[in-house]
């Protein structure tokens, strides 16, 4: 019987005592298995979380009968003057199991002094519990090579192949023989007829022919090998990216196929730039694609959370449980999630712009731009307030089409800004067009103020010069009606997605009208949102309502080797544009990043107003509750569905990893506060690895993002679970090779 590697943890002292020593102490058998007749090897470790030394240690462990076991070295009774805070000790002891049987190896007693004077602390450390020694004979039987076996077998099976072989050789050599004598007599014309039905004989003692179903060229893996593969990938990938949660996250550098740096510790950003092969890893990445898309944020949460899902279902696979047993218990966990979720969340006044800056704050501080965080919250507020609309009472923020972000090298970060208009990288046609116009009146055109080509191509016959001469003249009445069309309205600034002749620039010049062309479709959206006009495909169409006269201020700027034109101080935008400045490309792009996950958590927030709290709280809370639920009930089902709730823990786990806090200590610790009343709100300060209340440090999470990380990492591990197959295609290694010489000799012929 497999006797289990690692124990948990057992606390020593009865009573809490704040001031005095605490101890943790475990007992763990490190012997895969336990043989008679061989060593076995125990190990007792005892840490100190206590605030000043434990005195007088005592051990004493009387779970190992002398008539059952023998002691090869060390003690069973041990013990220590002073054990310091904060330090641990080791006690190693070897014996040996002198028959076999199952044996109940029970909890050691410890005994120590929480205090100089104070009275005397008992305690216990874990047990291993149950567990049996093999016999000698077993365990050879089981684990030994059995060379004489397989000798024994292949004497007793060398008959059976060898004699077949030796008939068959030696029909071969007198049917060579009969063959050669008959050509010297002169039979060699005369053919041998086979009789009728020895051809059907030959195959039905042959037996059936192989059936091939799959190509030549496909490959199949089935059965355990691909759970497992598919739980390995899942769990590479969430290594990569483990380091990049919370505050002190580390960044990764990418070498792009481009041969641009990638420099970031946003899990989408850097999952993008990874070519993998495995299709399981190729799923991972997929979703957190799908995370980035759907609420912005979460993206390094829900693959490291996928991964710790399927890393815990891997010992059920082990132990032959039918994967279906395992999905529907990560079913009902997940639907038992969502409920205690809703149960934590608590309601945000979205008028608070404090409380706002504060969400908005969190999650920044985990990324690369927390130095700037007062400005970039104010930055991400501000733009999402902008694009805020709501009609018919239903409320729309579409950050991605209507807050546009305008990188612009050089400057400070400081200078960065929202512009309650549009900004757009462009420069008037004409020189002598105005740059500065207050109050302007803006027409927007997809169309082009050139002559209209053909459809297709078109062949025109000349034969006399004053037809060539009124082709011409077409082609400028028709632009001048194109721009009397325009100046009928009165504008000041005319702004088309397509080009514009120079005719036409020469009657707008010389009617005091600005023009700028080949705007990008989205840049006219928003100036069309900005200020109020409507984008006309046709001149003859436009009317006064479709000019817009929302924006106070056109103007145009030159910063750095760039022209930008700038429509701002509008009314009421419904779009804006928001002005990143900075030294580096590089250093940019990691900042719109961060600036997009502010926005999303912002937009979040508007559209469904509840936060949970942040630090690996939630995780902690929602976890406790799982466990207790698993409490009531039966079956096997009670095991996966109890994993889910270890799993959960892989968040507050991983932010004291990456601050470089004590895991055991802490984990421990936060374990224990969240099963008192009313302290589902503490989580670790992912600065300093400390145990502290969420709701007063003002560390929160959308929940919109909680569920969204928890179905996905769910579904994506149930997903992956279901999968006991794999068929892929893959080409002959002869096909580059022939299709390279073929090509040179159709070149010849």
């Amino acid at each position: 019987m497999k006797v289990p590697l690692l124990a948990v943890f057992a606390l020593v002292s009865v009573a809490h005592c704040e001031d005095g020593a605490r101890l943790l102490a475990s007992k763990s058998l490190l012997n895969r298995y336990a043989v008679e007749g061989k060593d076995l090897t125990l190990q007792y470790n005892i840490y100190n979380v206590g605030s000043s030394a434990a005195l007088d240690v005592e051990l004493s462990d009387d779970s190992f009968p002398p008539e059952d076991f023998g002691i090869v070295s060390g003690m069973l009774n041990v013990k220590w003057d002073r054990i310091a805070p904060a330090s641990n000790v080791s006690h190693t002891v070897v014996l040996r199991p002198l028959k076999a049987g199952y044996f109940n190896f029970t909890s050691a007693t410890i005994t120590y002094l929480a205090q100089e004077g104070a009275q005397v602390m008992v305690g216990f450390t874990s047990a291993p519990g149950q567990g049996g020694i093999l016999a000698q004979r077993d365990f050879d039987r089981r684990f030994s090579p059995h060379f004489l076996d397989w000798a024994a077998f292949g004497v007793m099976t060398l008959p059976s192949i060898g004699i077949p072989l030796l008939l068959c050789s030696t029909h071969a050599r007198l049917t060579a023989e009969v063959g050669g004598g008959a050509r010297r007599c002169g039979f060699a014309k005369r053919r041998f007829r086979a009789p009728e039905g020895s051809a059907a004989r030959a195959a039905a003692m042959m037996g059936p022919r192989p059936v091939l179903v799959l190509s030549q060229n496909t490959k199949r893996e089935s059965g355990r090998k691909v759970q497992t593969g598919n739980i390995t990938a899942a769990k590479t990938i969430a290594d990569i990216i483990r380091t990049c949660l919370g505050p002190r996250a580390m960044m990764k550098m990418l070498l792009d196929p481009m041969g641009g740096i990638v420099m970031t510790n946003d899990g989408n950003a850097i999952l993008r730039e990874i070519q993998v092969q495995h299709p399981a890893a190729k799923s991972m990445i997929e979703i957190s694609r799908t995370q980035d898309e759907e609420v912005g944020d979460g993206t390094t949460s829900v693959i490291i959370l996928a991964g710790e899902m399927l890393s815990v279902a891997e010992h059920f696979l082990e132990q032959q449980m039918h994967p279906t047993v395992i999905i529907w218990a990560y079913r009902k966990a997940l639907d038992d999630m969502i409920s205690i979720l809703k149960k934590i969340g608590t309601p945000v006044d979205v008028n608070n712009k404090e409380m706002m800056l504060k969400i908005i704050k969190s999650a920044i501080n985990t990324k690369a731009i927390n130095r700037w965080s007062d400005l970039a919250c104010s930055i991400a507020l501000d733009a999402v307030k902008t694009v805020e609309f709501e009609e018919n009472g239903r409320k729309e923020i579409d950050i991605k089409k209507y807050a546009k972000v305008e990188k612009i090298p050089g400057g400070f970060s400081e200078d960065s800004c929202v512009l309650r208009g549009i900004m757009v990288n462009k420069d008037v046609t004409h020189p002598r067009m105005r740059r500065l116009i207050k109050n302007p009146r803006i027409v927007l055109l997809d169309c082009s103020l050139e002559y209209k080509k053909g459809e297709s191509q078109t062949d025109i016959e000349i034969t006399r010069e004053e037809d060539f001469a009124r082709i011409l003249q077409m082609e400028e009445e028709y632009i001048q009606q194109m721009c009397e069309d325009l100046i009928r309205v009165k504008p000041d600034l005319v702004i088309t997605e397509k080009g514009v002749s120079d005719l036409a620039q020469h009657y707008l010049m010389r009617a005091n009208i600005t023009a700028i062309r080949r705007v990008r479709k989205t840049d006219n959206n928003r100036i069309a949102r900005a200020c109020g006009a409507r984008i006309v495909s046709r001149t003859d169409e436009l009317r006064e309502e479709d000019v817009g006269t929302g924006a106070r201020l056109f103007e145009v700027k030159k910063i750095g080797d760039e022209y930008f034109a700038f429509i701002t101080d509008c009314k009421d935008p419904k779009a804006c544009t928001i002005i990143l400045r900075g030294a580096s490309k590089e250093i940019l792009a990691e900042v719109e990043r961060n600036l997009q996950d502010a926005m999303q958590v912002c937009r979040n927030v508007l559209m469904d107003p509840q936060l949970v709290p942040g630090g690996g709280a939630t995780e902690m809370a929602v976890s406790h509750a799982l466990t207790e639920r698993s409490k009531g009930m039966t079956g096997v089902e009670q095991w996966p569905y109890r994993a889910v709730a270890q799993a959960l823990e892989v968040i507050p786990r991983t932010l004291i990893q990456n601050c470089g806090a004590s895991t055991i200590r802490v984990l421990t610790s936060l374990r224990a506060k969240h099963t008192q009343e009313g302290s589902q709100t503490w989580g670790v300060n992912g600065e300093s690895g400390a145990l502290v209340d969420m709701k007063e440090l003002g560390i929160w999470e959308p929940l919109a993002v909680k569920l969204q990380t928890y179905k996905t990492a769910v579904e994506t591990a149930v997903l992956l679970l279901r999968i006991d197959d794999i068929v892929s295609g893959h080409k002959k290694k002869g096909d580059n090779q022939s299709k390279q010489s073929a090509a040179p000799d159709a070149a010849q012929e």
